[in-house]
């Protein structure tokens, strides 16, 4: 499930010259379709979001009605995992049976040996083995019912 949280406090959405990229929020039309898309689906999900939904510390990365978008996901028990940046480094923190993966940058530095990307494969058991190259590193994510 992708996600988009280019949009300001009052709902606005993102254009030429009109954000802030410390202003980023999920507007709730978008928050009703992820709740029925859940819902619909008896399948485990992965949520794809640029922003971050656990930037719990500092604020200044992260989505700020995350705590709302989080309840979402948890009710739900079908969301494996939510990858994301923004941040441009990586990271990666377990909350109530969701993985939160941020990605490294793949802009910060020039030249090939400086990129960063990965390959995520979902194993049967629901775990999820990153594969990183360059500057990504490897990283076994394993499913806690």
């Amino acid at each position: 499930i992708v996600m988009d949280a280019n949009f300001k406090a009052d709902e606005t959405p993102y254009n030429k010259g009109n954000f802030d990229w410390e202003d980023t929020n999920i507007p709730k039309n978008q928050l009703l379709w992820l709740k029925e898309t859940l819902e619909e689906t008896n399948k485990p999900c992965i949520i794809f979001v640029h922003q971050m939904l656990d930037d719990i510390e500092f604020r200044k990365h992260g989505i700020k009605n995350d705590a709302e978008v989080r309840e979402i996901l948890e009710k739900s028990k079908k969301v494996i995992a939510v990858f994301q940046g923004h941040k441009h480094i990586e990271t990666h923190h377990h909350i109530k049976g969701i993985h939160y993966y941020t990605f490294n940058a793949m802009v910060d530095y020039q030249g090939v040996e400086n990129n960063s990307f990965s390959i995520a494969t979902v194993l049967p058991n629901l775990d999820i083995q990153i594969e990183g190259f360059y500057r990504s590193s490897n990283q076994n994510l394993k499913h806690v019912k």
